[in-house]
C-alpha cells in the first residue's frame, strides 16, 4: 500500500474506494475494513476518482494522463481515456438516471475539461476494452476529437483542479485564479 491520494463514498455507503500512489484503486468493505476489489492498469499515481450514482461503474484519473473507466462488480477496465496532457486532477459522473451517468466529465494539468461518453464504453456492442482511446491515437475520423470525447473545453492558462455535475447535470469546473 502507498500513500492515499483520492477517497470516495460508494452510494450503499458500504464501500470506500482510494485511490494512491502505488497506481492502484482499491474498494474496501466498510463493516469488515477488507479490500474486496483491487483495481490496477494506471502507470501513474491515481489523483481522483468517482463512482456514478448507481454504484456500477468506477472512473479514475492519474498522473499519468488517463481517464480510466471501470466496472466495480467484476473489477475489470472498461475503457482508458488518455487525451490529457498532463495529469488528470478531477472527474465526476453525470447523474443521468438509469443510466449510470451518461457522460464522464475530467480536468487537469492541460488547462482542459474534457467529457467523455460512457455509454459507448459500457454498452454490448462497444469493445471490452476501448484502449485505442489512447494519447495520440484514437482521433475521431471528423472532429480532431478523441475517439469517445463528446466536447473539450479549454482554460486561457488555468489548470482544472476541480469538476462536478449539480443534481440538473450542470457541469461546474474550478481551477485556481492567479489575478493576471
Amino acid at each position: 500500500l502507498a500513500d492515499v491520494q483520492t477517497v470516495r463514498w460508494h452510494p450503499n455507503c458500504n464501500y470506500i474506494l482510494t485511490g494512491s500512489a502505488d497506481c492502484s484503486l482499491r474498494l474496501w468493505d466498510v463493516s469488515g475494513g477488507a479490500c474486496v476489489r483491487l483495481l490496477c492498469g494506471h502507470t501513474g499515481p491515481v489523483t481522483c476518482a468517482a463512482i456514478s450514482a448507481d454504484g456500477r461503474y468506477a472512473a479514475s484519473g492519474s498522473a499519468d494522463k488517463s481517464v480510466r473507466l471501470w466496472d466495480l462488480g467484476s473489477g475489470k477496465q472498461i475503457a482508458r481515456y488518455a487525451a490529457h496532457a498532463g495529469a488528470v486532477w478531477s472527474v465526476a459522473f453525470s447523474h443521468d438516471e438509469g443510466s449510470g451517468g451518461g457522460v464522464l466529465a475530467s480536468g487537469g494539468a492541460d488547462s482542459a475539461v474534457r467529457i467523455w461518453d460512457i455509454n459507448t464504453s459500457t454498452s454490448a456492442t462497444a469493445p471490452a476494452l476501448a484502449s485505442d482511446v489512447a494519447a495520440g491515437g484514437g482521433v475521431g475520423a471528423f472532429d480532431g476529437k478523441p475517439t469517445g470525447c463528446l466536447c473539450e473545453m479549454l482554460t486561457k492558462s488555468t489548470p482544472v483542479f476541480t469538476t462536478a455535475f449539480t443534481r440538473r447535470n450542470l457541469l461546474l469546473a474550478a481551477g485556481p485564479y492567479s489575478g493576471r
